[in-house]
């Protein structure tokens, strides 16, 4: 059985992509607005450098295979096998988590983080109240958030459960 659900970004995640949104569109303009040709070009190659960034790493969807437990994001897709996946966990809402490399609420969350309690992380999750952690065999922890994060955690411990 394949699940699939979309990741959403809340209030407070649309809310910072539609003012960080303004403000990289107003850097953008007002120094072409002024006639200053090298700022404006170089604001120009900063917030496209920027966007290409969220494209590859914000989250669109979580989808749940037979085999794999996959990471749509905007231009790539992250892929973990279930024979990888030792744990997995509902968590409804990170406390605390401290970003050490990535973003927090552009277009989702993303990145490394860290958080007393659970260590480092790598984050794919929109929402912080839809928060579920991923452990593989090798140590690697992943917090993934998407609509029916519960309905996700029960169905890898079930995938999980047949591959022992």
């Amino acid at each position: 059985m394949i699940m699939k659900s979309k990741v959403s970004l809340g209030k407070t995640g649309t809310l910072t992509t539609v003012l960080v949104s303004v403000l990289l569109i107003g850097a953008v303009i007002w120094p072409f607005a002024l006639d200053i040709a090298i700022v404006s070009w170089v604001m120009l190659a900063t917030v496209a450098a920027t966007l290409i960034s969220q494209l590859f790493y914000a989250p669109v969807s979580i989808e749940l295979t037979d085999d794999a437990l996959i990471v749509h994001r905007l231009l790539a897709r992250k892929v973990i096998p279930v024979a990888d996946i030792r744990r997995s966990a509902s968590l409804h809402y990170p406390s605390g988590p401290i970003r050490t490399c990535g973003c927090s609420g552009f277009f989702g969350n993303w990145g490394y983080f860290t958080e007393r309690g659970i260590g480092s992380y790598f984050a794919y999750y929109g929402d912080p109240a839809d928060c579920f952690l991923v452990k593989l065999a090798n140590g690697r922890k992943y917090m993934l958030g998407c609509r029916n994060a519960a309905d996700f955690v029960a169905a890898i411990d079930s995938r999980i459960s047949l591959t022992d």
